[in-house]
């Protein structure tokens, strides 16, 4: 049965992305439980409201029971992966997924949530081959591209990437994930007047976006445009306050433009929220050093290092400013 032609009415089909969609439609859930409530669509919604009330244990309970009774609706086995995602049994989920595979191999919204698990599984090849089948079964699935898209990036195939990207943008020209993944992809690659295209047009389609503009931040930023940035990064923050490394970001900015003591309230904010975010140390580090407290400093910079790998740039970077501190150099 194919999800085009399973008519479970409006109330009907969630998946992993749709998570958040189900919380703007609780009472909308509640009310369709009225109308035959022993149907599969009242048992699937039941679910369904289990899990807008973040009650996902139950909802997994109930998914698998309407599942046993209606093993061929494929709706079941997404919501049941999306309830176990939430409980962090990624595993589990996993499973779900793979038994959705073998049962309904030509849903391409199946691989492409098989993806999603197996991506975070950490099984980052299975989960491309998952994405790849996906779009053999359906070349217009928005979620396999974008999805792709990140796995190529994870590699570096920057160029790759871009395409998945843009195909997205084709099918669905105000997708303002697409739209930021893209300008990511054309900054790196050095692209700036385009990534600041991408930007600018995710927030003409949601101008509440922190994350556009914390990305348009970082690249306004990079070209030198401090103020701008800075405004861009205080917007972010106004969305989402808990966005530690805009917080980072927002605090590098200031201390490069003297504003020192302010700089070093963000990294402190950001290390309230992310407490093992190793920029945060390092650059709240930095500030402290750079105001005479070096003790402090000295702690800061230490436990940015416990938190980076040992052979990387970073780790490299913060043993070059510690050395004055072993060579006794620091009074």
């Amino acid at each position: 049965m194919g999800l085009t032609t399973v008519a479970l009415g409006l109330l009907g089909v969630v998946s992993f992305v749709q998570t958040a969609h189900w919380r703007n439609n609780e009472t909308l859930l509640a009310q369709g439980l009225t109308v035959n409530p022993d149907s599969v669509v009242a048992r699937h919604n039941r679910g369904h409201l289990l899990a807008v009330q973040g009650k996902h244990t139950e909802a997994v309970e109930q998914f698998r029971a309407t599942l046993r009774d209606h093993p061929d609706h494929v709706e079941l086995y997404l919501s049941l992966g999306s309830s176990l995602v939430a409980l962090h049994q990624v595993d589990g989920a996993v499973d779900v997924m793979r038994e959705a595979a073998g049962r309904f191999s030509s849903e391409p919204l199946v691989y492409c949530q098989l993806g999603i698990v197996l991506a975070r599984q950490g099984a980052k090849e299975e989960a491309e081959r998952a994405y790849r089948r996906a779009l053999e079964l359906d070349g217009d699935c928005v979620g396999a591209h974008l999805d792709l898209g990140s796995v190529l990036m994870g590699r570096g195939e920057v160029e790759a990437a871009v395409e998945h990207y843009r195909r997205v943008l084709e099918v669905a020209p105000n997708h303002v994930a697409a739209r930021l993944s893209l300008g990511a992809a054309l900054r790196l690659l050095g692209r700036m007047d385009e990534a600041r295209h991408h930007y600018r047009a995710a927030l003409e389609t949601d101008p509440r976006s922190a994350a556009a503009h914390y990305n348009l931040g970082i690249l306004l930023a990079e070209e030198g445009a401090l103020d701008e940035a800075v405004e861009h990064y205080r917007t972010a923050l106004r969305f989402d306050p808990g966005h530690a490394r805009a917080h980072v970001n927002l605090g590098i900015v200031l201390f490069e433009q003297g504003k020192t003591p302010e700089a070093m309230e963000h990294f402190r904010r950001a290390l309230t929220i992310e407490p093992e975010l190793a920029q945060a140390h390092l650059h709240l580090g930095c500030a402290l050093a750079a105001e005479g407290h070096d003790a402090e400093a000295e702690e800061e910079l230490r436990a940015a290092l416990r938190l980076v790998p040992p052979d990387s740039e970073m780790a490299r970077q913060i043993r070059r400013l510690l050395q004055p501190y072993e060579d006794g150099e620091m009074p």
